[in-house]
């Protein structure tokens, strides 16, 4: 299938889905876009996956939660959302610079200012 017929079968699918309560699973989700069923949920649905990242990429608010995908249906899903996303990145941040034994600044290459003149 051509990628541009998935971003608009999934683009549209998602439309049907807005906030978190209409969260659609991923597999149902996949065989509306593929008109198939994929084999694995973890594998199999990488094609899908990206797909999503693009929408995001692009500015769609795709939101997902252990239910599924969803649009959010107003600002305060968005902020939910990004909030667990944000929390979850910066935990793995965390871990990382944990195992390194450096604190997050050098982890991320921030710059120290000192403001004394």
């Amino acid at each position: 299938m051509e990628r541009a017929v998935a971003m608009r079968r999934l683009n549209d699918l998602l439309r049907q889905h807005r906030g978190r309560r209409n969260a659609v699973g991923m597999g149902e989700l996949y065989e509306a876009v593929f008109e198939i069923y994929p084999i694995s949920r973890i594998n199999g649905t990488r094609r899908l996956r990206k797909l999503i990242t693009d929408l995001r990429r692009k500015g769609r608010p795709v939101c997902s939660n252990m239910a599924g995908y969803y649009l959010a249906a107003n600002a305060v899903e968005l902020a939910d959302y990004n909030r667990r996303v944000r929390r979850r990145a910066l935990g793995e941040l965390e871990r990382i610079a944990c195992q390194l034994r450096i604190s997050m600044p050098e982890l991320l290459g921030q710059l120290r200012l000192d403001l004394e003149m």
